[in-house]
């Protein structure tokens, strides 16, 4: 009996101890463990919700800015595609133009070779009707005093061609500097392009910067993910352990249960053990209370389990929404790089309508070197013409002097054959100058048009450089 009773004191000794550490390790985990833990997530979860601000107001920022570029960029592209348009329509027009007075000058060359051959031909009869010069008389001398005065209108014809063609020559002089000056805009424009090749440089150190913000989200997205890993390490730690504290539980309850059983034996038996069985009772009584208390404890640890639950799963929103913040600045890189492409695309086009400009511009400069030609070329006619002119009245007061003494009949009919021959020579002669004075119209129309294209050049800068400051 007394070994019995010694072997029961030793084992509530011993289960005295082991509650005592068993209360230990509660305590110790509920100091140290749980609420350590569980300030340390709170933290964590704050300062993930700041990041998180920072993040939305740099995106916010990042949209703005973004959306401001696009309408500059959107204002630009507006601009020179109505441009591009307005010159479309001048080239068009210039070609018509050009068109216009390439017909114009063909058929100038074709009226200059009919009348070639038609004064050829009037030679011929000129000649021909030499050989009956023998019957003229003292009447020849007053149709020869008309034509005299005929020829002198002529020759003040011929000056007065002779200073519009001096005028024009200074037209084309005046054309030449309006062509300077188009040289100059033209340099303007190509100095606007290389300012625009700049800004697409500036472009592409935007993009560059949000490509960094990119990689500083997936870094931030990678340290949020390992958190989770040490969270769900934490979680899972924490249900191990609270599997072992109600395995543990379990155990001491049937331990609790068997021993009440030996206790209750023991009174019947030991009456003398009445005190210290009561005593045991209060203990297992206090262990019992305990063991409720811990067990009402239980769901308040499930709820902190819950909420680390969905605080876990608010962070994979979080990163998931990062992650979709990452692909859509992503989307917003290659829409930049591809305006900048597109913008590229248009200076080079740019480039390609100046190339154009010029080619335009060279080829006004050989159809004024041709009407300038053309001009000497009929110059030389007009002089050709004055000599002819000069040879008939040496002629004729040769004619004069050597068939005076023929009658009267047979000059009136010569008399009439030359009148004739005469009005048709001074008939071409005026059909000329009309020509002539159409062409010097036109050339004053194209020199007007000339004109508008440079001051039209100018307006477009002057806008231009009002936009670029706006932008």
């Amino acid at each position: 009996m007394e070994k019995d009773t010694i072997v029961l004191q030793q084992k509530i000794i011993h289960f005295k101890s082991e509650l005592a550490k068993y209360k230990e390790k509660v305590r110790d985990y509920q100091e140290n463990y749980h609420y350590a833990l569980l300030t340390k997530l709170k933290k964590e979860n704050a300062e993930l919700l700041e990041q998180q601000e920072e993040l939305q107001k740099e995106k916010n920022i990042a949209v703005e800015e973004s959306n401001r570029r696009l309408r500059g960029m959107e204002n630009q592209l507006s601009v020179s595609k109505r441009r591009e348009d307005h010159l479309q329509e001048e080239v068009q027009r210039w070609e018509e133009k050009a068109n216009r007075y390439q017909k114009t000058i063909t058929e100038l060359s074709q009226n200059l070779a009919s009348a070639k051959k038609e004064i050829s031909h009037h030679q011929y009869l000129v000649q021909k009707k030499a050989k009956e010069l023998d019957e003229t008389k003292a009447e020849y001398k007053t149709k020869v005093q008309e034509y005299e005065e005929k020829a002198a209108n002529h020759i003040t014809r011929i000056a007065d061609l002779s200073e519009q063609n001096q005028s024009f020559e200074q037209q084309l002089n005046e054309a030449k500097t309006d062509r300077a000056s188009m040289e100059k805009s033209i340099k303007v424009l190509e100095n606007k392009a290389e300012t625009k090749e700049k800004e697409a440089s500036s472009l592409k150190e935007t993009l560059q910067q949000s490509e960094n913000t990119c990689e500083k989200l997936k870094k931030s997205g990678e340290e949020n993910a390992k958190k989770f890993q040490k969270v769900e390490a934490a979680y899972h730690s924490i249900k191990e352990k609270s599997q072992q504290q109600q395995k543990q539980i379990e155990t001491l309850q049937r331990k609790n249960d068997k021993q009440a059983n030996r206790l209750e034996k023991a009174l019947e038996e030991k009456n003398h053990l009445e005190t210290t069985v009561q005593t045991i009772k209060k203990e297992l009584q206090e262990r019992i209370e305990k063991n409720n208390y811990f067990e009402e404890r239980l769901p308040t640890l499930q709820d902190s389990l819950q909420q680390l639950k969905e605080e876990r799963k608010e962070l994979l929103n979080q990163k998931k929404a990062q992650e979709k913040m990452a692909v859509q600045l992503k989307e917003e890189k290659t829409n930049y790089q591809s305006r900048i492409q597109s913008f590229e695309a248009e200076s080079k086009a740019w480039k390609q309508k100046q190339k154009e400009w010029e080619k335009a511009r060279e080829n006004l400069e050989e159809k004024q070197a041709a009407v300038l030609s053309e001009l000497k070329e009929k110059q030389e006619q007009i002089d050709h013409l004055r000599e002819l002119n000069a040879n008939l009245q040496k002629q004729n007061q040769k004619y004069l002097q050597s068939f005076s003494e023929f009658n009267e009949e047979s000059s009136k009919d010569i008399i009439g054959f030359l009148d004739e021959q005469m009005k048709n020579i001074l008939g071409q002669t005026f059909e000329y100058e009309e020509e002539l004075d159409s062409k010097i119209v036109f050339m004053k129309s194209l020199e007007e048009k000339i004109e508008q294209l440079g001051k039209e050049i100018l307006e477009l800068e002057d806008e231009q450089d009002g936009q670029n400051p706006e932008t």
